[in-house]
């Protein structure tokens, strides 16, 4: 053309601008090293004047809408190559700032360059430590201008692909209060704004003006920053009030008692792994977690971002067919704090902790308003807050044989809205979530609140500390028509809790979930602070869910607890080496709380088989047995043949040897489950 001529092109550069279009090319790419937004996105690499990849994922979805708007409907893929570094989230939504439909997006893949595994990245890397010493100890060191400056901050950080963990005082355990703002144990939620410390804790302390206060209590953790401190007095108070009441009732050794630490002190510097921001002179320093590290030699990121995709569309134009695969997405920030009033009538306080499984923070990846999406064979990691959020009207989200590991908070959330909003059909299915609750321990592993026809299936969920999987979100007997009929199968859930918070559950439920279903799970090792380590927990009001098939040992508290509830089947399950029993409910109903049949209760040594309200329950065609060949306890000191004759109950069960290895079958049944190869990553 004209134009290129007097650019002065070469033939052979000419052919190319000619030679891929949206008329016959379908891979859009992007190269953040060698792109530019004034090319044509075509090529992998720059090839010819215009010709090469963008340089960011802004770039090439005008791109991608543009010629969608023009009249491209073929599927088209966006490939990435090389690392991306975000300050802010990729968002896909229903238009951009120059009006071109962002809704137009659609039937689009993300994927890595081929032979690669991109690399997208919410924060910076941090290069050039230096060897130190900060608080007595040897140290790599590193200058940030921006941090001196007040231009950026950041409380987490991940090195070598792992969390590090910030300066904490003191180093190990927790310490206790002289009072507090409501010390005395009235409501759960008469929370506190203030404490008083006791000065041989304080001592010495410097910076605690800068500090945050973590503390565990109940079945949550909260943190605040210190809004005020008073040396005189040792009061300390919060930015934040606390959710939950904070007792200094010690001698009583229950779940609302206020013990806490300190984080970003600089005497709390101490220990492999550590590190410290000392912002006001924009100083970082990290203590090497393991021999032999150099300050050249570790890969350091700090985030800039809380999330790393926002695909929202709006309740009347969705965001549809987007298919997030084969990439590496990690570093994003954990800064949080539970919001609760009404923003338009200018109430809303800020508090240190929702009130169960840091149910109102986002994720990493985070779907609204979208349908038919797909996030498959993804490795997400060192997220500050939850992997992957699906919330109001999302329908036939697929969130597939991913790993997604070292979350912050919880694994997968999703949190669907009103019957106006609904959010059904989701699939969470092959995943490794493991190692999470690593800033909050409250996240679970998937929580599936307000939502329908789920299916949570042949997932690996360990190493979180609150519960495995958590279905349902109405408390008491209140009527929902967004939580029924979801499907939680064939998942191995184990090693849950790590005993810092009480009551949980490997699958936990609550409300009214007619059509919902539990059935296949290898559930053990589930492990609580003061109580409540159970392996199913239908928790208060869960009703209609059939139970069945799953396989749970090695709890801190029984095998199975139901708190309350109606109607419920429980059958064909092996519940064994329960803490305290293998079976409990709580409050006794004039209905039919729980209906056991056909299951097989191993316990061991003098632990009973039931702790309930016998009225409440009906139990037939069960098998007990004791594996250290004692006296089967059933219930309140009584053998099977008493307990048959004074409540009625377990006609047809038998004390019989079921010849069951607990621990083999487990493997047996979990080598079935098509749970992805972390060898893929």
């Amino acid at each position: 053309s004209a134009a290129a001529d007097k650019k002065g092109l070469r033939n052979e550069d000419r052919e190319v601008m000619q030679m891929l279009s949206s008329q016959n090319a379908a891979t859009i790419y992007i190269n953040q090293e060698g792109g530019w937004h004034h090319n044509s996105g075509f090529e992998p690499e720059k090839v010819a004047y215009k010709v090469g990849p963008y340089a960011n994922f802004r770039e090439a979805l005008h791109a991608i809408a543009e010629m969608r708007h023009g009249g491209a409907k073929q599927p088209f893929t966006l490939c990435v190559k090389g690392d991306i570094f975000l300050d802010e989230p990729i968002v896909i939504n229903n238009c951009d700032e120059n009006g071109i439909s962002y809704n137009e997006v659609t039937r689009l893949v993300i994927t890595s360059y081929p032979g690669t595994r991109a690399r997208i990245i919410g924060g910076r890397r941090l290069e050039g430590f230096a060897r130190d010493t900060f608080n007595g100890h040897d140290c790599f060191s590193l200058f940030i201008p921006a941090v001196k400056e007040g231009k950026w901050t950041f409380s987490d950080l991940y090195v070598n692909g792992l969390r590090a963990h910030p300066s904490r005082y003191p180093a190990e355990g927790t310490f206790e209060a002289v009072t507090t703002e409501n010390p005395k144990r009235t409501a759960l939620f008469n929370g506190s704004k203030w404490f008083i410390a006791k000065k041989e804790d304080i001592k010495g302390l410097n910076g605690i003006e800068n500090a945050t206060v973590n503390f565990y209590h109940y079945w949550i953790d909260e943190h605040t920053p210190v809004e005020r401190f008073d040396p005189e007095t040792g009061r300390i108070d919060f930015k934040y009030r606390s959710t939950f009441e904070m007792t200094t009732e010690y001698e009583r050794n229950c779940s609302s008692d206020f013990h806490y630490y300190f984080e970003n002190v600089a005497q709390g510097f101490s220990k492999p792994g550590d590190w410290f921001l000392d912002v006001p002179n924009g100083m970082l320093y990290y203590y090497p977690a393991e021999d032999g590290m150099t300050p050249d030699g570790i890969e350091v990121y700090a985030p800039v971002s809380g999330k790393l995709f926002v695909i929202e569309g709006t309740q009347d134009k969705p965001i549809t067919d987007i298919r997030l695969s084969g990439l590496d997405l990690f570093c994003t920030s954990g800064d949080y704090a539970c919001r609760r009033g009404n923003p338009l009538e200018d109430t809303v306080e800020y508090l240190a902790s929702d009130a169960q499984s840091v149910c109102g923070a986002w994720g990493a990846v985070n779907f609204r308003y979208a349908s038919g999406c797909v996030m498959e064979h993804c490795r997400l990691y060192d997220t500050g807050l939850h992997g992957v959020s699906i919330e109001a009207g999302c329908h036939d989200i697929r969130i597939e044989n991913n790993l997604i590991s070292h979350f912050g908070a919880g694994g997968i959330r999703i949190a669907g809205g009103s019957a106006a909003d609904l959010t059904t059909h989701i699939v969470i299915r092959g995943n490794r979530i493991c190692h999470g609750s690593e800033r909050y321990a409250a996240g679970c592993g998937v929580l599936a609140m307000n939502t329908s026809y789920d299916e949570i299936s042949e997932n690996e969920i360990c190493y979180t500390d609150y519960s495995g999987v958590s279905v349902g979100w109405v408390w008491g007997y209140y009527p929902s028509s967004t939580s029924h009929h979801n499907l939680v199968r064939n998942n191995h859930i184990h090693h849950i809790g790590n005993g810092l918070l009480s009551d949980m559950g490997g699958i936990y439920t609550l409300g009214l979930q007619p059509g919902t279903v539990l059935e296949g799970n290898v559930i053990h090792n589930i492990n609580s602070n003061h109580y409540g380590g159970w392996g199913i927990y239908p928790d208060e009001g869960s009703s209609y869910l059939m139970i069945q098939n799953n396989l749970v040992f090695d709890t801190k508290s029984e095998s199975f607890h139901q708190h309350y509830g109606s109607f419920n089947t429980v059958r064909n399950n092996i519940f064994a080496f329960g803490g305290d029993h293998i079976v409990k409910i709580s409050r006794p109903e004039a209905h039919l709380s729980t209906l056991f049949e056909r299951n097989v209760f191993i316990t061991h040594g003098d632990v009973p088989i039931y702790d309930l309200p016998p009225k409440s329950m009906q139990s037939n065609n069960n098998v007990f047995w004791n594996a250290d060949g004692k006296k089967v306890l059933v219930f309140d000191g009584l053998n099977l043949a008493d307990w048959q004759k004074i409540y009625g109950r377990d006609e047809g069960t038998v004390i019989k040897n079921p010849h069951v290895d607990v621990y083999a079958l487990a493997k047996k049944r979990i080598a079935k489950f098509a749970i992805v190869d972390e060898k893929e990553f």
